[in-house]
Formats: structure tokens, sequence, C-alpha cells
């Protein structure tokens, strides 16, 4: 998936040494945004100092850009890793996932079982792409 989000870059939003911060094709949530390694890691506990001095840069920039676009919107971040005894296993690439709060499940969500996403991953990347924190 992260080579081929790289390939089409429509919704790639940054991407600094180590790491991409995009906009998930099937986002459950506008502006739903994902930060992952380039290089293949499956638990967080394997990233290298170095990677995550790069890492909180990128975070910062694409939280300040969030907050700048959005208005400061309340939000989740999940880090999502690799379980600890499968922290070998190539089936699983740790992330980071930040789902601005921005709108409400209601009945269509809660008797389908699906997400209504009122702003497309490519219009969300091409906005924050063009946020200057």
């Amino acid at each position: 998936m992260l080579e081929a989000e790289q390939r089409a870059e429509a919704r790639l939003v940054l991407e600094v040494p180590g790491f991409v911060a995009l906009e998930p094709f099937a986002a459950q949530s506008p502006f739903e945004t994902w930060i992952l390694p380039t290089n293949f890691r499956p638990a967080f506990g394997q990233t290298s100092l170095e990677e995550l001095r790069e890492l909180a840069g990128l975070l910062h920039e694409i939280l300040a850009r969030l907050a700048i676009l959005l208005d400061d919107p309340d939000y989740n971040l999940l880090l999502l890793s690799a379980p600890v005894d499968g922290e070998d296993e190539e089936y699983f690439l740790w992330h980071i996932q930040i789902i601005p709060r921005l709108t409400r499940i209601a009945g269509f969500e809660l008797g389908s079982g699906m997400r209504i996403n009122v702003v497309s991953p490519e219009e969300a990347a091409h906005a924050l792409r063009g946020v200057r924190a």
C-alpha cells in the first residue's frame, strides 16, 4: 500500500527521511491522516532514536497543519504496532493514525457499520499540502 501511495502521490501530504504522511485511500473520516515508516518495521519499538527525531518533526508539522486548516480540532491519535510476540513477523507495518473529531457518527453509520466521509482523501491531502505551519 505504501509503495502504491508513493507512486500515485495524490494522497501524500509530506515526506521526510524515513516517514511519509498521507490521507488513506479509504479514510473513515475527513482529514484522517496516517504516518508510516518508509523502512519496513512491524513494531514501533524497532524504531531508532534518529528515526524518532524525524518522526517527531513530521508529527509536529502535521498536527500544526491540521490545527491551522481545521481551527484546532479535537482528535484521536492512535499508534498501531505489531503485538510483542509478532514483532519479527512481516505481516504488519506500524503506523500512526490521526483522526480529527469533525463529524458525528449517526443513524446510517450505526445501523450499517459503514462510515460517511464528506471530504475525499485527495482533497484533504491537497488542502494539507497547501498549509504552511
